[in-house]
């Protein structure tokens, strides 16, 4: 078994890093206190070594979906086409 890893959030928050199927699961932690979302670290330590807000989170997932919406119109309507 795993030793218990702790990590802090950026709000002063404790927060118990779980450990799964055999690593430290550092991507998906969010804070109870302010939502953040872990979204990096080691997998071997449980250490956490970035926070993002949910506002901020969602900014990224909308660029990336917006990436990938131009990654289809040029599969479909043709490479060059600007």
């Amino acid at each position: 078994m795993a030793e218990k890893k702790t990590t802090n959030c950026p709000c002063g928050k404790e927060i118990e890093v779980p450990f799964v199927n055999g690593e430290y699961d550092t991507c998906n932690i969010i804070c109870p206190e302010c939502k953040r979302h872990s979204t990096g670290g080691n997998f071997r330590t449980g250490e956490i070594t970035s926070w993002m807000t949910q506002k901020d989170l969602n900014r990224a997932n909308e660029e990336y979906q917006r990436q990938l919406f131009d990654a289809d119109c040029n599969e479909w309507y043709g490479r060059g086409e600007w």
